[in-house]
């Protein structure tokens, strides 16, 4: 793992020096890039591969829900 004084960038963290692309959820990722919200990276070199391995995520806030009684006072229900 990198100390802080070895990074490339202030506050501790690297910029990459090549382009990378998401091929799994890559809408979502460039989204979130669009938006300028948070995404955590991990890097990890595989050794045995050869390979070196970029992972992004993120969290996905919670969804909003209405009581059911609510629902159908405010049209939001297809039930008649």
């Amino acid at each position: 793992m990198a100390c802080v004084s070895e990074c490339n960038a202030p506050h501790g963290r690297d910029v990459l020096a090549a382009r990378v692309a998401f091929a799994h959820q890559g809408e979502q990722w460039r989204d979130r890039v669009c938006a300028h919200r948070a995404i955590a990276y991990r890097i990890h070199e595989d050794v045995v591969q050869g390979r070196w391995y970029l992972t992004a995520s993120w969290t996905i806030p919670p969804a909003t829900s209405c009581p059911w009684r609510r629902s159908g006072r405010a049209g939001w229900s297809g039930w008649t």
